[in-house]
């Protein structure tokens, strides 16, 4: 399982930087999701309705986090905070968006990519509070 969830990191990693590289540099080569037959005000609004908000809530969860002087008990919980809030916007927009089937098979990894998070988690607060001290 060790294997499975740093090979999963390994593949988000080259996701989200290789994403983030096209969407700064190169804006026009990522307009739409394959395979969703969207017209781009479509997937623009997509996008408005869930990875904005993921975005917000996040930070308000670590804003509400710093007030309560509560810290992240592993390196990999603001990842998987990050991941949850997209997943239920996602769950969201299936009923406020436009329907594809595209939408499906996204939040399918990412409900995916949240279960491996929450064990790589879990794992990792293991070996920091199972640790004597």
């Amino acid at each position: 399982m060790t294997r499975v969830i740093r090979y999963s990191l390994g593949l988000m990693f080259a996701f989200f930087i290789t994403m983030s590289f096209f969407m700064i540099f190169i804006p026009d080569a990522i307009l739409i999701l394959p395979g969703s037959s969207w017209t781009t005000e479509q997937m623009a609004e997509w996008r408005l309705r869930t990875l904005l908000p993921a975005f917000y809530l996040t930070i308000c969860y670590f804003i509400y986090r710093y007030f309560s002087g509560r810290n992240p008990t592993s390196t990999i919980w603001p990842i998987l905070i990050i991941i949850f809030f997209f997943m239920m916007t996602q769950i969201i927009s299936l009923f406020t968006n436009y329907f594809s089937w595209i939408q499906f098979l996204s939040l399918f990894l990412t409900v995916v990519v949240f279960l491996l998070l929450r064990e790589a988690h879990n794992r990792r607060k293991n070996e920091i509070f199972n640790k004597p001290l």
